[in-house]
């Protein structure tokens, strides 16, 4: 596997995907995958959720037929205090040999699957915009 690029999401060179974990609960759907096809297929932008001071970065990727199975390890550089806030993480990665972006794919990350369609049928991930709460009319 190569990494390409990595870092937090910035919408153009590393698109974030899927939807962030609830707590508690495993993802509510396998439609939403934190996996997308960039250039045709060439390369695949994976989206981790953890800390933003030890994010998860991925750090392996196999193709078996068209199941992706890829691996991630917390990175704390200089060993700090890990922040409790939830964030994205984007690891942009070459496809690995033998995965078709031309046919729908099954990516497994952890204990967890998610149907990848083909690059072709990929559309546009829902905009996320996360604000702060702002009090009823009226308070």
């Amino acid at each position: 596997m190569r990494v390409v690029d990595d870092g937090p999401p910035d919408g153009v060179n590393r698109p974030m995907s899927g939807l962030p974990p609830l707590p508690g609960r495993a993802p509510a759907s396998r439609s939403a995958p934190p996996v997308r096809w960039l250039d045709g297929g060439v390369r695949l932008a994976v989206t981790t959720w953890g800390s933003s001071s030890a994010p998860a970065v991925v750090t392996g990727a196999r193709a078996e037929g068209q199941r992706l199975t890829s691996t991630a390890e917390r990175r704390n550089p200089g060993g700090g205090v890990i922040s409790a806030d939830l964030s994205a993480y984007v690891t942009v990665i070459e496809t690995p040999s033998g995965l078709d972006p031309g046919a729908p794919a099954v990516v497994v990350m952890g204990s967890q699957e998610y149907d990848l369609p083909p690059a072709s049928e990929q559309g546009d991930d829902p905009y996320i915009v996360v604000e702060p709460a702002r009090p009823p009319p009226g308070w």
